[in-house]
């Protein structure tokens, strides 16, 4: 609520709602939908649940439950999307979703998923 003054020079407080907008990285509702072709910037992709399965230099994605040819700690977890496929996620806020490559050269690479474009909750993401 927002003080306004009356003539009396004492304080009135006006009956405004706060309207508190939220972070720019929530979504209306989660969109954990696997035809996804497109990552949400404001998150880096980490809501991102499509099928891609490939790097941005044509790399086969590892299976998250496989430790071969990498290792790694990542287990099977709903929050992240992690699970038993080789999906590009995102699980540690890096810039975009990534996966673990078949390559045994290649430890990790970013995948080849093109960004999301539409309207946010709250404020934009600052673009750098």
């Amino acid at each position: 609520a927002v003080g306004s003054t009356q003539s009396t020079g004492s304080p009135q407080l006006c009956d405004i709602q706060d309207c508190s907008i939220p972070e720019p990285w929530i979504r209306a509702e989660p969109d954990y939908d696997t035809n996804q072709t497109c990552y949400w910037i404001a998150d880096r992709g980490a809501g991102y649940r499509g099928t891609k399965s490939t790097t941005i230099n044509g790399l086969i994605c590892q299976a998250w439950t496989t430790q071969t040819p990498h290792t790694h700690n990542y287990l099977e977890n709903e929050e992240t999307g992690i699970g038993d496929h080789n999906y590009c996620r995102n699980p540690d806020n890096e810039r975009q979703p990534w996966c673990y490559t078949t390559d045994p050269h290649f430890r990790w690479e970013f995948c080849d998923i093109p960004t999301c474009s539409g309207s946010l909750v709250g404020p934009k993401p600052y673009y750098s």
